[in-house]
């Protein structure tokens, strides 16, 4: 059977999108970054993004048409299951007991489903510190892979004897073709970039696997849906949708984002389900796409960010020293980023939680990531204890672990995680990320 639909949009006329962006092709630089009451909560959207529609939601995909993603049949104990490429992975009900998976992202997913026992091979240096404390085995695995492992690798899968092997989507087609000793390896994709596509993956990993990964990948499209129909309650009160820009972090520091795209990403998803609108969307819908300043490169145009500055940054990466440096630059000369921070306020400039995987991306902890950035895009809304919308943070996070990766994680574990720690930091002396400073505030023009 098909399933409801979550399409969900800002929506204005057609015309308004027009004059919006027909007026910021002669302004917008130097756009203040919006009105604040102590505490840095942003009270209006800057003039340039008002009226400007940005689509964010998708609809559930339709698994019961054969041959589409997701859709499965069974006879006896016989099942056939169709994935992301319309190919059908057929296996006997209980048989799959040994997977390899190639993508880190979909490793983490899984992991968090209750998967831990079927590996039988690690991702190579790309086990993340809390997925080394949650699932200490699949750690302690020996056999490594990388994610373009490919036909160079066919006598090391095989070796591993593997019941499935979920590729990378960059490397499916290569594994598609080996084939060792007159045997193909079983290969699935799962390939998705919306929460939608997620669920779906998750439901076909939960199909092959069965049992309580089945269970938990049921009951995470459950919650998946229950987060965004709360979010939409508690945003009934308000019409502001603040100026979201996501960075990635890590190594690429605050220019690395995600671009969007007329099939939209999980990022401008959980950005506009809790309430905001996504950089990288507006300047889509703007027509203003260029917004790399290094071809086939995630650099952002700094051009374009001081042109239409956010109101809310929020970094994914986890917590790096390298990145405290740059949120403490006062030099606007050699720190891009001073103005618009000092403008912000630290209130509005977060790191984004990490444990398993990146909860701004493409794992399972992203459904958490809804109700995270509900609680800073709208705070007046869903970080007052006193509100009726309030979200806790802490006893969500503390549900997730608990219920989904079977891991009770303590109240000093879930600080971590909120603040993109790693394990080894819990207990110990960390300092807070630090406030931001930079040269006086830019006059709004």
């Amino acid at each position: 059977m098909g399933t409801r639909r979550v399409v969900c949009k800002l929506t204005v006329p057609v015309l308004a999108i027009l004059l919006a962006s027909a007026c910021n092709k002669g302004g917008g630089e130097g756009d203040s970054a919006g009105a604040f009451a102590p505490g840095g909560v942003v009270l209006e959207e800057p003039s340039w993004a008002q009226g400007v529609a940005v689509a964010y939601g998708g609809e559930d995909l339709d698994t019961s048409v054969p041959g589409s993603y997701g859709y499965y049949t069974e006879d006896g104990d016989v099942a056939t299951v169709y994935d992301a490429d319309g190919l059908p992975f057929t296996f006997k009900k209980g048989s799959v007991k040994r997977i390899v998976n190639l993508w880190p992202a979909n490793t983490s997913g899984i992991l968090a489903l209750g998967a831990e026992k079927f590996f039988v091979a690690k991702l190579g240096g790309m086990t993340t510190p809390w997925q080394e404390a949650m699932f200490p085995a699949y750690a302690a695995l020996t056999a490594q892979v990388g994610p373009q492992a490919g036909p160079a690798n066919a006598e090391a899968l095989m070796a591993l004897e593997p019941d499935l092997v979920i590729g990378h989507p960059s490397s499916i087609a290569n594994l598609r073709g080996i084939e060792y000793r007159g045997k193909k390896l079983p290969v699935v994709n799962v390939n998705f970039k919306t929460y939608q596509e997620m669920k779906v993956t998750y439901r076909v990993i939960g199909k092959i696997l069965g049992g309580k990964v089945e269970e938990n990948a049921e009951a995470w499209g459950r919650a998946l849906q229950a987060n965004i129909d709360r979010i939409a309650k508690g945003l009934a009160k308000t019409s502001v949708r603040p100026v979201v820009y996501y960075s990635a972090g890590g190594m690429g520091g605050l220019g690395s984002t995600m671009p969007s795209s007329q099939g939209s990403v999980v990022m401008n998803e959980w950005t506009g389900y809790a309430g905001g609108k996504y950089w990288p969307e507006l300047m889509r819908v703007l027509r203003q796409e260029d917004i790399v300043d290094v071809a086939g490169q995630t650099g952002v145009n700094m051009e374009l960010v001081l042109k239409y500055p956010p109101q809310k940054v929020f970094i994914g990466g986890g917590r790096r020293a390298a990145l405290d440096a740059v949120l403490a630059d006062r030099d606007g000369a050699s720190n891009p980023w001073a103005g618009i921070l000092a403008d912000l306020g630290p209130d509005n400039v977060k790191y984004m939680p990490y444990a398993l995987f990146d909860w701004g991306r493409f794992g399972a902890e992203s459904v958490l990531q809804i109700l995270w950035a509900a609680a800073n895009i709208h705070p007046e809304v869903f970080a007052d204890p006193s509100s009726p919308d309030y979200i806790d943070m802490r006893k969500e996070t503390k549900a997730f672990y608990t219920d989904f990766a079977g891991y009770p994680v303590t109240d000093a574990e879930v600080d971590a995680i909120l603040d993109g720690r790693p394990p080894a930091s819990v207990g110990t002396v960390y300092p807070p990320a630090p406030p931001v400073q930079a040269p006086p505030r830019r006059p709004a023009r």
